[in-house]
């Protein structure tokens, strides 16, 4: 019997499920969607954060008490909303996501028969996708234990996971290309699977903002920046950026009504933040839209053919298949696109089939997987980390690797409270959070193994071994 919550988190948006019993897996559902929605009201009124894709357009409108772009925004502590006289960080906005799935992981564990405590905490498993930075995951993680959730088994790599979905029993090795665009950037991911390493994500390279749908992109930047050339409001890339980002929605509808009218142009009546209430009147040509957007597309093949299989020296003939990954890549213009890759190897998934990730988080504990590889580092990865110059508060992350069967990675997240001491953040072994590790050397390097004293309410416990390590983080 499971009792884990299985959670991936994008950009916007986070999805999440259980299998208490084998081969029964429920996804959870977040105000009548499988997604739970990182765009918020602060609902003054009933003094509650009310939460859903409903308040998207509305932020984006940039009216008051609406929060989006969440995961960029928590990781300023200065930002605050107030509710009630009180200020609170926008991080507290996932409150009434975490009461969700408590109360929804609660009714399935009732009907499920599986005995719990409601006061104990709740397990969960989560994976990130690239899109969401080291710091906004580690925020995430803190808040969900605070909320009293124990987090396990961080930091998978999204395509690892997926990959892990494709290999049969019988494979004893393979090598796929997964280009994903679930989010805003398009990611491509080179991964290999052998039965001696695992499941290893080699290469890695984002394009930022490339991963949304051509067309909507084509109409977005067209809009602005015929509009521009009519108001001349916008004078700094940021602004126009910005702009770009708000008019998604509308290039959304926009490309729904040239998908089903004849009509050979779009009138568009828009208005920028900057100079709101001034409408701007624009026509656009559908051909004009729809050779750009051949052109846009081409432009994403052309990333993953020179900036990508190139720079790295592949070649499409290596690969066993080419993942596509998102509605952006999915649709038959650009399958057609990609097809010159291999037809054979082109496999294609869209945004509705993301959350068969869950069970593939769900079944990767028999797994194991290596990082180690990776040619693009996360910003805060360290060298060498010399433990005389941590402060305390300083929370160190060591990623480890054995490749012996039965072993692979695992992580222990510290938190520096002096004297050669941490206090025990997140494990993905036997260490416990609140666990007392007071390390034996005094610099750690990668490959080596670190070595604790335990003490864990104030009885010793003995020494700790971790496996050898691939990567250090400090924050």
């Amino acid at each position: 019997m499971n009792r884990t919550i299985f959670i991936h988190v994008e950009e916007e948006f986070l999805i999440a499920g259980t299998e208490t019993f084998q081969g029964k897996f429920r996804n959870l559902s977040g105000k009548d969607t499988d997604r739970f929605w990182f765009y918020f009201f602060i609902n003054k009124h009933n003094n509650r954060i009310d939460y859903g894709y409903e308040f998207r357009k509305p932020f984006q409108d940039n009216e008051p008490d609406f929060i989006g772009n969440f995961l960029d925004v928590i990781i300023d502590s200065e930002k605050t909303y107030e509710m009630s006289g009180y200020k609170n960080r926008y991080l507290e906005c996932m409150f009434s996501i975490t009461e969700d799935l408590r109360d929804q992981y609660f009714a399935v564990m009732h009907a499920d028969g599986a005995p719990f405590n409601e006061k104990e905490p709740i397990p969960i498993s989560i994976s990130f996708s690239d899109n969401v930075t080291k710091q906004a995951q580690t925020l995430l993680s803190n808040y969900f234990t605070k909320r009293n959730y124990t987090v396990y088994q961080t930091g998978i790599p999204f395509p690892v996971l997926w990959t892990s979905m494709l290999i049969k029993s019988s494979v004893k090795t393979a090598k796929y290309a997964i280009i994903e665009a679930f989010g805003n950037n398009l990611n491509m991911s080179a991964v290999t699977y052998s039965e001696k390493t695992g499941i290893v994500r080699t290469h890695y390279k984002s394009f930022n903002r490339f991963g949304t749908n051509p067309a909507v992109h084509i109409i977005a930047h067209k809009i602005v920046n015929d509009a521009n050339k009519l108001s001349g409001l916008l004078t700094t890339p940021e602004s126009i950026e910005k702009e770009v980002k708000r008019h998604f929605l509308l290039a959304e509808n926009l490309v729904w009504q040239m998908n089903n009218s004849n009509r050979p142009y779009l009138h568009v009546t828009t208005q920028f933040d900057e100079n709101s209430g001034v409408p701007l009147n624009l026509t656009l040509s559908v051909d004009e839209i729809r050779r750009l957007t051949l052109l846009h597309i081409h432009q994403l093949s052309m990333f993953f053919e020179d900036n990508f299989l190139r720079h790295n020296k592949l070649s499409p003939e290596s690969f066993d298949a080419v993942i596509l990954l998102g509605d952006t890549l999915a649709g038959d213009l650009a399958q057609k696109e990609f097809l010159r890759f291999g037809s054979a190897k082109i496999r294609c998934f869209a945004n509705s089939e993301l959350k068969i990730v869950l069970p593939a988080l769900a079944a990767f504990s028999n797994q194991k997987f290596d990082d180690s590889q990776l040619d693009s580092k996360a910003e805060n990865t360290l060298e060498k980390v010399e433990i005389g110059e941590l402060m305390p508060g300083n929370q160190v992350v060591l990623h480890t690797f054995d490749p012996t069967p039965g072993k692979g990675k695992a992580m222990q997240h510290l938190a520096y409270v002096g004297n050669n001491t941490f206090e025990v953040v997140a494990s993905t072994r036997s260490l416990q959070k609140g666990d007392l590790a007071t390390a034996l050397e005094t610099v750690w390097l990668p490959g080596m193994k670190a070595h604790f004293e335990i003490l864990r309410n104030k009885s010793h416990l003995g020494r700790f071994e971790t496996r050898p390590i691939k990567a250090m983080e400090l924050f």
